[in-house]
């Protein structure tokens, strides 16, 4: 694991949001158009929860491709499919 330090010294810039989106609302997508305009130029990445329950009924792959089809091409290179992700840490540790 790399420490916070390591981390906050590194170069470049990369914007990310790890969120839940169980189901994906109009919210999520202002969200990340928000997102987007903050990176610029630099990489956005998109990171969904893996966590399934009573208040997140959708199974991961199902959440995936909702996102994808909701959030259209312009969103569709951020949005991050990696199953060793499961809280906000790791997304930014990536």
């Amino acid at each position: 694991m790399k420490k916070f330090k390591e981390l906050a010294e590194s170069r470049g810039t990369v914007v990310m949001s790890f969120s839940r989106m169980n189901p994906p609302t109009i919210g999520h997508l202002k969200l990340a158009d928000k997102q987007k305009s903050i990176a610029g130029n630099n990489p956005s990445r998109i990171y969904l929860s893996q966590t399934v329950g009573p208040k997140d009924p959708l199974p991961f792959a199902k959440k995936i491709a909702y996102v994808k089809k909701s959030f259209g091409p312009k969103h569709a290179k951020s949005i991050q499919v990696d199953k060793s992700v499961k809280t906000f840490i790791q997304a930014a540790e990536k």
